[in-house]
């Protein structure tokens, strides 16, 4: 052995022999591997080629194994056959024979070649870990690459011929006078262009200048989105459900039934269905026929999907969510912190949001979000009603006008008093308002222009004179309600008439229809920045629902044509919720209201109404539950403690609330908020009402009511013949002792003393309900009372379709509410 010295190659020193590193410098003594030394191409090429012989050796390996495996099952068949010829020799010579060692031989190469076969198999198997994950990324790599994701099959929006990057060459406005009180959705289909509100649908012909209503629509229907679906159709949702439109006719695709009664709000096209955003109730996945919710917002009204870089935006009234289409996240975005949000859109490089205090961008920088307020040339728009991109240009709707985006600024290209929502067809853009439609044609071929020259340009649009409608003249400050029943009278606006189609419809006209009423007209003041609520005293009575019945009171022209959400009568008031105007208020004979316009109520969409111990209170998603205090507005919850909220009741102490899961929670009059009960969980799930007597709680279940007993356990009294999905919709409680309940299919059971009695039953299902000197339930088109444990129902002259009601006992009126606004009929009850 060598006994020389090892010299450190970096610091010259000498060390033992034996040495593995240098003890002075701690440099390595051994030979680096060539491997070690090798670049990383020639590492590669090295793996690759081992790995190609491994995979010959492995071929080879089972090829042989295979041949073992046929060797081994022919000796065990000799074998098999020399132990039976053996046994069936019964001599002892006999098992001396030659058979016999053939037997140990056969035996020798069977335990041979099973030895060999598990050597080679153990050999073979001990790579599967490796192979079997070098297959499972390969599989997840080309997943990636090739098999389409989810969101993919969004549909995007068809291109158009329209450039509107251009200058704007042609404007057209077409009165449409009102027929929507609240607009919604625009869309084309071909050269009709669709408007949709509280009213319907309307539909405006560019080439006819033809308005009309299109049919056969639900008479309440409440259109909120118009989407073009493809090439000849568009889809109508809204509150009756889905409806396609095309040359063929009308055609529901779903019905409200299937989204459990929710207010369908927007609609996006996806691979295979649609996504539906509904007004509280979240989000619902329409596809191949199947419908399933797969987001709740807890209450919150979903505005608007875009789709930006493969991810799914949605807009809600507080924020944005972003996902694969099923599955969302929050997105957390300081700048639009106390804003409120109204329309979402994107392009290819950014992603707009507009607010009621100007237009939002946001894109992303490699692996960062920057996020800016767009700045404006001249006018500064504030509120944001729309935003359009097309062929990449970016169109904005504020209430200042229509803007462009040009570079990193705003520039203001026309001003279309009133614009709501605005849609791109092939001819033109299209922007809908309240009274009128205006039409931009930012530059058109001239087979086109030919086509359409028979329209006037911006102030010069005449009515055909004969026959005359002075209800078409344009007016600039009247708000003129319309007819529901006789659209005609309203949108007639020519003699020639064409055949009956659903995207055509027939507009008739008589000198009957054409006589000009006299209506008195309700203005709200221009003036926003007071805070103080608006008063009006109305002496002309205005009737908005059929009946033969006369009204006494003259009502806003705002409640015709608007959706009201609740009716109560509290604090010798009528209070009037809606969907788009706030909190209405009917005190002796003024109409007072609160809302956004007026700076004196924080939203403009009222959920409910309570009224409880003869006071009002209203919930909203945006304020919570509030009340009245010294003609104030009082945040009783905040939105966020009043989520999950299901009933409200008090006694003389302190405020009730039932929340989801059978909670009930107590607030004091010193501001203290506990915990009350609990409800058993085997009546938690179904609890929907609250009712308090000598301090104890009775819950009103689907089941029945559950109380607790004097040991303190939860017990209930079951309404009999209970059915299959049966449901109690509404409770009333005299406030002592008795509870009056009504169930979905109509029966109404009467609770006293801890036993339920049956009450009697309406004809269809109960719509409304309210208690003034006892139960009132409305099925629609009946009201009935409790009088000596028996139904019985009230007199109110003229059939009357209504969703909800209220009665004042104080003036011998009840107040009918539906999709065609608000009437008071006078009574005798």
């Amino acid at each position: 052995m060598d006994q020389a010295p090892r010299i450190c190659p970096k610091c010259g020193q000498a060390n033992f022999p034996i040495a593995e590193f240098c003890r002075h410098c701690g440099e390595p003594m051994f030979e680096m591997g060539t491997l070690a030394r090798s670049t990383f191409l020639q590492r590669t090429v090295g793996q690759l080629v081992d790995g190609l012989f491994w995979i010959i050796d492995e071929l080879i390996r089972w090829w042989e194994i295979g041949k073992i495996t046929f060797r081994l099952k022919a000796l065990r068949k000799n074998r098999a056959r020399l132990m039976k010829t053996i046994n069936e020799s019964g001599s002892e010579e006999s098992r001396t024979t030659p058979e016999k060692e053939a037997l140990l031989k056969i035996s020798e190469d069977i335990s041979r070649l099973s030895n060999r076969e598990d050597f080679l198999r153990k050999r073979s198997w001990q790579m599967t870990p490796e192979v079997l994950l070098a297959a499972i990324l390969i599989v997840f790599v080309c997943g990636i690459m090739f098999v389409k994701p989810r969101n993919q099959g969004l549909k995007i929006a068809p291109t158009t011929i329209v450039s509107v990057a251009g200058d704007i060459k042609n404007v057209v406005e077409i009165p449409i006078f009102g027929m929507n009180s609240v607009i919604t959705s625009a869309g084309w289909l071909e050269d009709r262009f669709f408007v949709g509100g509280d009213g319907g649908v309307l539909e405006i012909n560019l080439r006819t200048r033809q308005v009309a209503r299109v049919a056969p629509l639900p008479p309440t229907f409440f259109c909120r989105s118009i989407v073009p679906e493809n090439e000849g159709k568009i889809l109508l949702s809204g509150y009756d459900g889905v409806f396609s439109l095309d040359s063929t006719g009308l055609k529901p695709i779903y019905d409200k039934e299937s989204f459990s009664g929710a207010l369908i709000n927007c609609l996006a096209q996806v691979k295979g269905g649609h996504l539906i955003g509904t007004l509280g109730s979240g989000i619902f996945s329409a596809r191949l026929g199947k419908i399933s919710n797969i987001l709740s917002t807890n209450g919150l009204g979903i505005l608007g999907f875009t789709w930006f870089e493969g991810e799914c935006w949605v807009l809600h009234e507080k924020g944005i969510l972003k996902g694969s289409g099923s599955e969302f996240s929050q997105v957390s975005l300081p700048s639009i912190e106390g804003r409120r949000l109204f329309s979402i859109s994107a392009s290819d490089k950014a992603i707009y949001i507009g607010t009621d205090n100007g237009l939002i961008a946001g894109y992303r920088e490699e692996k960062n979000w920057i996020w800016s307020n767009i700045s404006a040339e001249g006018v500064v728009p504030r509120k944001i009603n729309d935003i359009l991109v097309v062929n990449g240009v970016v169109l904005v709707l504020a209430e200042e006008g229509l803007f462009r985006l040009s570079g990193t600024s705003l520039k203001k290209i026309s001003n279309p008093a009133g614009g709501k929502i605005m849609s791109i067809g092939k001819q033109c853009l299209g922007i809908a308002g309240k009274d009128k439609a205006v039409f931009y044609f930012f530059g058109v071929s001239e087979a086109l222009a030919e086509a359409i020259s028979p329209l006037p340009v911006i102030g010069s649009f005449t009515i055909p004179a004969t026959p005359t409608n002075p209800l078409i003249q344009k007016q600039q400050t009247a708000d003129i309600p319309s007819d529901r029943k006789t659209p005609d009278q309203i949108l007639s606006q020519s003699v020639t008439q064409s055949a009956v189609s659903p995207l055509n419809p027939t507009v008739t006209q008589s000198d009957a229809q054409l006589q000009q009423k006299n209506i008195s007209s309700f203005n709200l003041p221009n003036n926003s920045s007071t805070n103080s609520p608006v008063n009006s005293s109305i002496n002309t009575p205005v009737n908005s629902l059929t009946s033969s019945q006369p009204s006494s009171t003259g009502l806003p022209s705002v409640l015709f044509n608007t959706f009201i959400s609740s009716l109560g009568w509290g604090a010798g008031s009528l209070w009037v919720g809606t969907a788009n105007d706030g909190l209405w208020r009917l005190n002796g004979d003024n109409w007072i209201n609160y809302s956004r316009k007026n700076n004196t109520l924080g939203d403009d969409q009222i959920v409910s109404i309570f009224v409880v111990k003869g006071r009002p209170y209203f919930y909203s998603w945006l304020m919570g539950l509030c009340t009245f205090e010294n003609e104030n507005i009082k945040t009783i919850l905040s939105p966020k403690d009043s989520t999950d909220l299901l009933s409200l009741t008090g006694d003389s102490t302190s405020l009730f609330f039932l929340f989801e899961g059978g909670i009930i929670k107590r607030l004091k009059d010193s501001g203290e908020f506990e915990e009350f009960e609990r409800v058993s969980p085997d009546f938690s799930k179904n609890s929907r009402f609250l009712h308090i007597f000598e301090g104890k709680a009775f819950v009103v279940t689907d089941q029945g009511i559950v109380m607790k007993n004097p040991q303190g356990n939860w017990v209930v009294a079951t309404f009999e013949n209970q059915v299959p999905k049966q449901k109690a919709v509404f409770s009333l409680s005299n406030g002592t002792s008795q509870i009056y309940t009504a169930l979905n299919d109509g029966r109404i059971y009467i609770f006293e003393k801890n036993k339920i009695a049956f009450g009697g039953k309406m004809d269809n299902s109960p719509k409304y309900s309210c208690f003034s000197k006892s139960p009132i339930f409305g099925d629609g088109n009946k009201l009935y009372t409790i009088e000596n444990r028996a139904l019985k129902t009230l007199s109110i002259g003229s059939p009357i379709s209504f969703s909800s009601f209220a009665h004042i006992p104080e003036k011998k009126k009840v107040f009918f509410a539906n999709s065609q606004g608000l009437k008071d009929v006078q009574v005798d009850f």
